[in-house]
C-alpha cells in the first residue's frame, strides 16, 4: 500500500502530519473502546488485518499521542475525513468532542468493553508504572498523573478513577449505542481471538483468508504465566479486582458501575 503524507489541524490551528494509504472499496467503520479493555490488542490485530487487506487506518488518538497533543485535541475540520468511504477509523479510547455533533447512526461501529472493576485496577498499574510517556503537553500531563498515582494505593485510585470511567461510558452510551454498533467483551478478544477476529471482519466487510485470520490471532495470543507489574500485558485473567481490591471497595464499585455491569452481563454479586 503506497502512503501519502496528509495533515490534520490541532485545536490551536497547528497542522500535524501523518501518513495514510488510498481508500479501499469498503464502507468505512469506526472502532471504539476504553482504556484497559484490551484496546491495544484490538488495534494491533486490526492493523495487521488492514495491512493485508489494503484498508487504510486513520487513528486520531495515535496522531495526537505521537505529537504530544492532548487526546481529543483535533480541530472540528477533522470531521470531513469521517465522511469518506473506504477507511477504518480506529484507536478511540474515549469519545472525542469533535465527534459529538457528527451523525454516527448510519456508520458501522465496533465497541470493546471490559468488566469496569478490572479496568480500574489495570489502569492503576498502567498509570503508575507501565504506560509509555508521550512528549509535549500530553507528556507533561502524564508525568504529573504518574506522580499523583505514585502516592495512591490501588483502592483509593480505583474509587477515584471509577468516576472517570462512568463519565466516559455515559459519553459512549449517548453517542454510539444504536442499531449499528457491534459490542464485544474483553473476554472475547482474550480467549476467543480467532472467533472474535472472524466475527469482527464479517461485520466490517473485510475479506482475508481464514489462514491469515488464524495467523494474526495466534500471533497475539499471549497470556503471561506470572504477573509482571512493569509490563503492558501484566495479567489478562478476568476477575483481577477480586484479588487486588478490598471487599468494601468492590461494593462501592458495584454501585458506581451498576448500569455497566448489568448491561454487559458482568455479575455484581461475584465479588
Amino acid at each position: 500500500m503506497s502512503l501519502t503524507t496528509q495533515y490534520v489541524k490541532a485545536s490551536d490551528g497547528t497542522e500535524v502530519a501523518f501518513e495514510i494509504g488510498p481508500a479501499a472499496n469498503i464502507d468505512s467503520f469506526f472502532v471504539f473502546s476504553m482504556h484497559k479493555t484490551g484496546s491495544t490488542l484490538l488495534n494491533q490485530m486490526l492493523a495487521d488485518v488492514c495491512q493485508i487487506a489494503n484498508v487504510p487506518l486513520f487513528c486520531p488518538e495515535m496522531i495526537e499521542f505521537r505529537n504530544g497533543l492532548p487526546l481529543g485535541d483535533l480541530d472540528l475540520s477533522v470531521q470531513s475525513r469521517f465522511r469518506q468511504r473506504g477507511y477504518c477509523f480506529s484507536g478511540f479510547r474515549t469519545f472525542p468532542k469533535y465527534l459529538e455533533d457528527f451523525d454516527l447512526k448510519q456508520m458501522r461501529k465496533i465497541f470493546l468493553i471490559r468488566d469496569p472493576r478490572d479496568m480500574v485496577v489495570s489502569r492503576y498499574f498502567s498509570a503508575k508504572i507501565s504506560h509509555p510517556i508521550a512528549k509535549g503537553e500530553l507528556g507533561e500531563k502524564m508525568k504529573k498523573l504518574r506522580e499523583q498515582v505514585a502516592s495512591m494505593g490501588v483502592d483509593e485510585y480505583s474509587l477515584w478513577y471509577s468516576k472517570v470511567i462512568s463519565f466516559q461510558f455515559t459519553d459512549y452510551a449517548r453517542n454510539i449505542f444504536d442499531s449499528n454498533v457491534k459490542i464485544f467483551r474483553y473476554e472475547d478478544v482474550i480467549f476467543e481471538k480467532r472467533k472474535w477476529l472472524t466475527d469482527t471482519l464479517d461485520y466490517a466487510g473485510i475479506d482475508i483468508l481464514e489462514s491469515q485470520i488464524h495467523e494474526i490471532a495466534d500471533k497475539y495470543d499471549i497470556v503471561p504465566d506470572v504477573e509482571d507489574e512493569t509490563k503492558h500485558i501484566r495479567r489478562v485473567t478476568p476477575g483481577d479486582h477480586k484479588i487486588k481490591l478490598k471487599p468494601e471497595t468492590i461494593e462501592q464499585l458495584n454501585n458506581t458501575f451498576a448500569d455497566m455491569l448489568r448491561r454487559f452481563n458482568y455479575n455484581a454479586t461475584d465479588a
